[in-house]
């Protein structure tokens, strides 16, 4: 009998996250209503504010044909980078790609309501706790 080793589901979801990753792009990208050239100019606008470069080698600019590759979930070859990611997604405003990786982990991308949720519930179980300690306090007096 094998024991399962600690990380072996996400091995399990490793193994199709490149696809995952393109197809949230790929959906992104159309979802937009951007022209891919558009978008890659966005992108390469951002990385060149920010002076990242987004591919490597010589080349200064994204270009096209390597975009197109990124989109394509058949193109495993052909994958962009954590940063190259991180700017594809400020140049959508849209976090589904950086989701798919996340989620593998178990985690999930909160963006302002949910933090202001976050932030209410914690202040809702803060002031539970404090009703406690001073129900326990008029107890004692």
């Amino acid at each position: 009998m094998r024991q399962n080793a600690l990380f072996d589901h996400v091995d399990a979801q490793a193994a199709g996250l490149i696809k995952r990753v393109k197809v949230a792009m790929q959906q992104a990208t159309t979802d937009s209503g951007l022209s891919r050239q558009q978008v890659l100019d966005r992108m390469n606008a951002i990385a060149s504010a920010a002076g990242i470069k987004l591919t490597g080698g010589n080349a200064s600019r994204l270009g096209l044909a390597t975009f197109e590759k990124w989109l394509n979930p058949a193109n495993t070859d052909q994958t962009p980078g954590v940063l190259a990611l991180n700017v594809f997604c400020t140049a959508l405003n849209d976090t589904s790609a950086l989701d798919v990786q996340l989620a593998m982990h178990g985690c999930e991308v909160m963006g302002e309501h949910d933090r202001l949720v976050r932030d209410y519930g914690r202040a809702c179980l803060a002031m539970k706790d404090a009703g406690r300690k001073k129900r326990k306090l008029e107890a004692a007096l």
